[in-house]
């Protein structure tokens, strides 16, 4: 089969003539599939074509890159109606992945739905409702913060992540998103996994459409409090590019709300951190101490005192800041 041979002999000119060579059979008329398309679909899905290198040991996403090149053909050539057939085919193959538990073919038909919807920004796609559906049910299974998956299936987590992001670029989707929006609610669980991609999947959201940050931002919120403390740089550094982007002086209050809860865990490291940078000086300032100070520890503070006034305003103790100045003013007033 010439799929088996680019598996085995695998080079770009190679997966391009398969794709092209798939291609010319699925085609009819210049605007329409071949009624022997779907079988052609059906067959290149299939487990047993896209595992074909676990057999051969060679071209690992040799058959995925002939799949997607096959459908990027499709996708510059049909209308969108036309194409429903093959999107069809896909989303059925990966609900039957999800039914029989296998991961492996899962992942390779996520990686080709992801490039799908890539495609010029996913105007190919007529009804994205089977899509939504498909990602709510991939969420529950594979990514809810206590599913038995998470732990032995991170790299379906992490498809499912890019998925969602690729999602979040459509405009189709991003124009109608406010946070009460269906999607909203059932994409909610990705911002409480522990997953090492999930400060990576925020820092993407926060680069996206206002419209997205705008509908995600409680959960966005509630997943950078519960980071604040193992993740302190990172999350900082996440709060300042949200505030970059706002370009506003409004507080952080007034960006999710009344409810001061969401961020109660980052307002108490703020206060313990500036309690402790206060004591640290006034050691140096009382003791003469020699301390050895690291960068790492200076940026945190540096980040705490660029975002404290965005979401400490209103409830945080003004004193914590206060006796920073002062301590700091006595350091500076210290002759050397």
């Amino acid at each position: 089969m010439v799929i088996r041979e680019a598996v085995e002999n695998s080079s770009e000119r190679r997966e391009s003539g398969v794709s092209a060579l798939l291609w010319h059979v699925m085609r009819g008329t210049s605007s329409r599939l071949h009624s022997k398309a779907e079988q052609v679909l059906r067959l290149v899905m299939d487990e047993s074509i896209l595992s074909m290198h676990d057999e051969v040991g060679e071209g690992s996403d040799t058959v995925v890159k002939v799949v997607t090149g096959t459908l990027k053909r499709s996708c510059e050539v049909l209308e969108p109606t036309e194409l429903n057939l093959a999107w069809n085919c896909l989303l059925k193959e990966i609900n039957l992945s999800i039914v029989n538990e296998q991961l492996l073919h899962l992942n390779r038909l996520l990686s080709i739905l992801t490039f799908v919807i890539q495609f010029r920004k996913g105007t190919k796609i007529c009804n994205y409702v089977p899509v939504f559906e498909l990602v709510k049910l991939l969420v529950q299974t594979y990514v809810t913060p206590n599913c038995s998956y998470l732990e032995h299936s991170p790299e379906t987590a992490n498809k499912v992540l890019g998925l969602i992001l690729c999602l979040l670029n459509v405009h189709v989707i991003v124009n109608g998103l406010i946070p009460t929006s269906t999607i909203v609610v059932d994409w909610a669980p990705v911002f409480h996994i522990r997953n090492s991609r999930l400060l990576g999947f925020i820092k993407n959201i926060l680069l996206k459409d206002s419209n997205v940050i705008s509908a995600f931002k409680t959960e966005i919120i509630s997943a950078l409090d519960s980071l604040i403390v193992s993740s302190p740089a990172e999350v900082l550094c996440l709060l300042l590019i949200f505030f970059e982007r706002d370009g506003k002086s409004h507080s952080f209050d007034g960006f999710i709300g009344e409810s001061v809860d969401k961020i109660s865990k980052t307002r108490e490291f703020f206060e313990e951190r500036l309690c402790y940078w206060f004591r640290v000086i006034m050691d140096i300032v009382e003791e003469n101490e020699i301390v050895e100070i690291h960068a790492c520890d200076l940026a945190v503070l540096w980040g705490i005192l660029d975002v404290y006034p965005h979401i400490c305003c209103r409830h945080g103790r003004p004193s914590s800041i206060t006796n920073l100045i002062d301590a700091l003013m006595r350091l500076l007033s210290i002759d050397t």
